[in-house]
């Protein structure tokens, strides 16, 4: 995913499609639209984790859809993104009802939950860890420089277009030690990587550090 990518994910992530019509009552607000949970051991530390995938949101065209992973209790790695990611090129009427669209991202959610694989390690990832590029279509450096700015970040502010998110993401400075040495921990010590798949087009596969506690996202693709 090249610079250009990543501003168009930022953009998929933060809207959502109005051309629906009203044709069911929308879910309260506080419960999840979709959840599904995985229960097995993803760092390799012998206690069972957690992976869910839930949309939460009144609307199914207007939701908020993340990924997560909880590991003895704590949150250990988030990604999310809205509806309208999900939607782009979606086979439906121009104007589908709330219910042609909620009906089709169900569908989309099941094959995105049944879609996560655990794989051993893939050292051939970190072939190219000193890679200066920002962007994940480079290097494993440039794939977690990019996440790690986008969680120091925080979430979009009040006032803030993508456009301006993206920037602020970019203009961030970067600790190359601190990205290195991640990187060189989950090479030495992690046995497994996680792949989800989700939306229009992302392939993401994220490993465990030990020295950072929490998952890392190394390649997303595209």
């Amino acid at each position: 995913m090249a610079s250009l990518g990543l501003f168009a994910l930022l953009v998929a992530c933060g809207s959502a499609t109005s051309k629906t019509r009203q044709a069911s009552a929308p879910a309260p607000p506080d419960s999840a639209w979709f959840s599904r949970v995985r229960a097995e051991d993803f760092n390799g530390d012998g206690a069972r984790d957690t992976l869910a995938l839930q949309a939460f949101g009144p609307r199914p065209d207007s939701l908020t859809i993340r990924f997560t992973i909880r590991s003895r209790g704590r949150e250990v790695f988030r990604t999310s993104w809205g509806s309208a990611y999900e939607l782009i090129d979606a086979p439906l009427p121009e104007q589908p009802s709330l219910h042609e669209v909620g009906a089709y991202l169900r569908t989309r959610l099941e094959t995105d939950f049944s879609s996560v694989r655990v794989a051993p390690l893939d050292t051939a990832i970190f072939t190219r860890i000193e890679s200066p590029a920002i962007d994940c279509s480079e290097s494993a450096f440039g794939c977690l420089a990019w996440y790690e700015q986008v969680r120091q970040a925080g979430p979009r502010r009040s006032s803030e277009t993508a456009e301006e998110q993206y920037r602020r993401i970019r203009s961030m400075p970067i600790d190359t030690a601190r990205v290195t040495a991640l990187l060189e921990d989950a090479k030495r010590n992690a046995k497994t990587q996680i792949i989800l798949q989700y939306g229009y087009e992302t392939t993401m596969i994220v490993v465990w550090s030990a020295l950072a506690q929490r998952f890392l996202t190394i390649e997303a693709c595209c």
